[in-house]
């Protein structure tokens, strides 16, 4: 995910967070560990997210300061469930190089989302823009039981 420095060379604030494209329109049964071990999504008894964890990776001068509070949903249709947040991002003191924002995770059951046709992870949070374009890396765990 790139978050674009602010157009505004005066500052602005941060509300509108770009969609994470590997996160739209998951299909469960697409997924590659799943087919390489014959499970598809009727097989999932439980989902949970069990880490988010974001990494600014350009530039490499950039710390995580710009930031006060990010949140991730699950979303399939009109359905949406907090999986992560964080909140008082700025006071943590995550500075560059490239530093590691591990989120706080809820425990949710993603069963629901995860066995509907297509899910999607939607990230909202506030803060200002950044001093340049930066790109951050996300890594989401999930813990997975599932029965044959």
């Amino acid at each position: 995910m790139t978050i674009p420095r602010n157009p505004n060379p005066l500052g602005g604030v941060l509300d509108v967070f770009p969609a994470v494209s590997s996160f739209t329109n998951i299909d469960f049964n697409q997924n590659e560990d799943f087919r390489n071990q014959g499970v598809s999504k009727d097989h999932v008894h439980s989902v949970q997210v069990d880490s988010v964890k974001l990494q600014i990776t350009s530039p490499n001068n950039q710390g995580f300061d710009f930031l006060d509070t990010l949140q991730f949903f699950a979303k399939t249709g009109n359905q949406q469930l907090e999986v992560a947040h964080k909140s008082s991002i700025r006071q943590l003191g995550l500075a560059p190089p490239n530093p590691v924002l591990s989120m706080d995770v809820t425990h949710a059951e993603l069963k629901p989302y995860v066995t509907a046709p297509s899910m999607s992870i939607v990230v909202s949070g506030h803060g200002d823009y950044p001093q340049s374009d930066t790109t951050l890396g996300i890594t989401v765990g999930l813990q997975v039981e599932v029965g044959l």
